[in-house]
């Protein structure tokens, strides 16, 4: 079709034979050659059930419903890694298989049409069902937020987040109408009957005119109403702009997958609390009474603010209930 531009035209198209013309009707068409849409539509990451994360995605059309001629897609696992590259029909299947430890995945699509690229980002899907001690996080990216669960207990439109700026973390960003009342919780953390664990993380505040006011407590399972024993005895208050570190030790009382949670409770309009670093590792502090056959001769003996006690010890008779560092180890004097 000549001396037509390249829009939208609309046409006018009706039949017409010898005993005269039908009804008429008007028909939109896009002429020439269309750009493609802004972005691919209708992401959808399933898994399978084998070990398997099933991806489709609408296939990417004209920006009017024209033609755009030949597209293909490639596929990048977490935004990283590429896994998957020209690709004709909008759907991809990742064979990951089971993970040794919970771990989540999303995936980004970028179609490739002529010079231009489009693309479009999936939900996330979490495979495996617990993390193993040693266990850490500094939430470098996206997917070592998403294997915490968030529960919004008031149902307002401010939750724990992902905060992907400086530092990255995991954030709560206050409601200037209501007060907090929202749980960040670990992911399930494998724990054996009768060892102790000890758990560190580090918080800050966005500004030093807010306050925000949090608790922490742990129990077996991740849902809030599992949160049933108290890590300390009161909430945490941060007022601070620089990271301030916590630790509290868990005895696990049988085998179990435990969940810590941060329950955030700050009054309404507190700016914004970051949970910066998480971890959790088995104790191995050794519990002593009396003489220590486990002290090889000229050990020297630290309390645990560093400070030298003695020199050349090669027992520990005589020191206070406690807890040294011996042989670059926690010890307890009981």
């Amino acid at each position: 079709m000549t001396g037509v531009e390249k829009q939208t035209n609309t046409y006018t198209v009706w039949t017409s034979n010898e005993t005269g013309d039908g009804p008429k009707k008007n028909v939109e068409v896009y002429v020439g050659m269309d750009t493609p849409s802004y972005s691919l539509s209708n992401l959808k990451l399933e898994a399978n059930g084998t070990g398997g994360l099933v991806l489709s995605w609408d296939a990417l059309e004209g920006a009017h419903g024209g033609y755009i001629g030949d597209v293909t897609y490639n596929v990048l696992r977490n935004g990283e890694e590429t896994v998957a590259e020209g690709l004709t029909e909008p759907e991809f299947t990742d064979n990951i298989g089971t993970p040794e430890q919970m771990t989540s995945y999303y995936y980004l699509v970028n179609a490739i049409c002529g010079s231009k690229k489009v693309s479009g980002k999936s939900n996330a899907v979490t495979l495996g069902d617990h993390v193993n001690v040693p266990y850490s996080t500094e939430f470098a990216s996206e997917t070592d937020f998403n294997i915490f669960s968030v529960y919004n207990v008031n149902e307002d439109k401010s939750t724990w987040q992902y905060y992907s700026y400086t530092p990255k973390s995991a954030q709560y960003s206050a409601s200037y109408n209501n007060d907090a009342d929202d749980w960040l919780i670990t992911p399930p953390v494998k724990v054996l009957d009768g060892k102790t664990y000890n758990v560190k993380f580090s918080v800050k505040e966005s500004n030093t005119k807010y306050t925000n006011k949090f608790a922490v407590a742990y129990g077996e399972g991740t849902t809030v109403e599992a949160m049933t024993t108290p890590a300390f005895a009161d909430e945490i208050t941060v007022t601070s702009k620089e990271e301030e570190e916590y630790t509290f030790s868990v005895k696990a009382e049988k085998d179990m997958l435990l969940g810590i949670g941060f329950h955030v409770v700050s009054e309404k309009s507190n700016g914004s609390l970051y949970i910066t670093k998480f971890s959790i590792e088995k104790d191995t502090t050794l519990g002593i009474k009396g003489i220590n056959n486990g002290l090889n001769n000229n050990t020297d003996i630290y309390s645990i603010d560093g400070q030298k006690v003695r020199i050349n010890a090669t027992d520990t008779n005589g020191l206070k209930q406690g807890v040294y560092i011996m042989n670059g180890k926690k010890v307890v004097i009981k």
